[in-house]
């Protein structure tokens, strides 16, 4: 008996030393490892992009893919088929110019928005009787005048009509004799000279509308104001690569809004201008800060003119310095005609 169960003892210990030498080398099953090896292989780089194409990355937002290329994010909107909300998701493919408009075939018909010239009536038109085939009624029979033909008598003759005066060169009678005034007649679109010659005359130009009013952020009119204290070391000069001012200053002081408006856009994914924020004031017009050390304020923020919004930071000289541009309809314009006169406190 004591055999009997020291040999299964013995046994069960085998066995255990068998199976946990088993799991300390247990290899992952062929089918996991290719599995996962097909999925390494499924991983491939994304496509290239043309041209006049940009693939959206993450954190980027329509208005800061509009900056960057000088756009109207209205228009960017627009061609890429975005509606107000200009929600875009990253690995999105935006056109960053206007699509072609397609190629006319022949026998389509072209209108203009602004021609109010009617279209021709699509209605059966009536065509006369000879058009549809069916005879005209018979002449009367005319005799001939041959050899023992005889002519007919003629039919009565018509009454002559009686013609105005004035068609026959007859002059009016006179005012004061029983006579009328005619009519003057209507004005002619046309001048004349001293030799009688006829001259068109341009019509008188259209009166020119007020633009429509802008609609701020804020629900009201507003006044710009300086983005921050210091000197300005740079101005506006496209042709030299500046599209706006850049301030000098102290590291870390206070950035504030020039207008008020929605944030649009808080990060710092453009290259050049470092921690950026772009501020919406209104339909039309944009303004940037670059080269903040810290930012203030978030996307979608609504912001105070002169409330602050970041500290200034290091520029790419690195020395404390604040970029400032306005864009208008996408395009950098000179900050200073919208900036009030410069004064000891500002």
């Amino acid at each position: 008996m004591n055999r009997i169960l020291r040999a299964n003892l013995l046994l069960v210990a085998a066995l255990c030393a068998s199976g946990c030498q088993n799991m300390l080398s247990w290899d992952e099953p062929p089918q996991r490892q290719s599995a996962n090896q097909s999925a390494v292989r499924i991983a491939a780089p994304e496509p290239p992009v043309g041209p006049q194409e940009y693939r959206v990355r993450p954190g980027d937002t329509m208005y800061s893919i509009a900056f960057r290329n000088s756009l109207d994010f209205r228009e960017l909107a627009r061609w890429n088929g975005i509606g107000s909300d200009y929600l875009i998701r990253p690995g999105q493919v935006l056109r960053l110019a206007q699509p072609p408009r397609p190629a006319l075939i022949e026998g389509d018909i072209v209108s203009h928005p602004d021609d109010t010239t009617p279209a021709p009536s699509t209605r059966p038109m009536a065509l006369p009787a000879e058009g549809l085939g069916v005879p005209p009624p018979p002449l009367p029979p005319v005799a001939s005048r041959g050899r023992g033909g005889v002519a007919p008598s003629p039919g009565p003759r018509p009454k002559p009509i009686a013609l105005p005066t004035e068609s026959m060169g007859t002059p009016p009678p006179p005012l004061g004799m029983g006579g009328s005034m005619p009519a003057p007649p209507p004005p002619s679109p046309y001048g004349s000279t001293p030799g009688g010659a006829s001259v068109a005359i341009a019509p008188p130009p259209a009166p020119v509308l007020p633009p429509p009013p802008i609609t701020s952020e804020s629900g009201g009119p507003y006044r710009w104001q300086w983005p921050t204290q210091g000197v300005v070391v740079r101005g506006y000069n496209p042709g030299a690569g500046s599209k706006g001012l850049d301030f000098s200053g102290s590291l870390g002081q206070s950035v504030v809004a020039a207008a008020p408006g929605k944030v649009v856009y808080s990060g710092s994914a453009l290259k050049g201008y470092g921690e950026l924020i772009i501020i919406k004031h209104d339909d039309l017009r944009l303004s940037a800060y670059g080269y903040n050390r810290t930012r203030l304020v978030n996307e979608g923020d609504m912001v105070r003119g002169g409330q602050p919004i970041a500290e200034l930071g290091l520029g790419p000289e690195n020395r404390p310095i604040l970029h400032f541009e306005i864009r208008e309809r996408g395009q950098p314009v000179d900050p200073v005609p919208y900036l009030p006169a410069r004064t000891a406190s500002n």
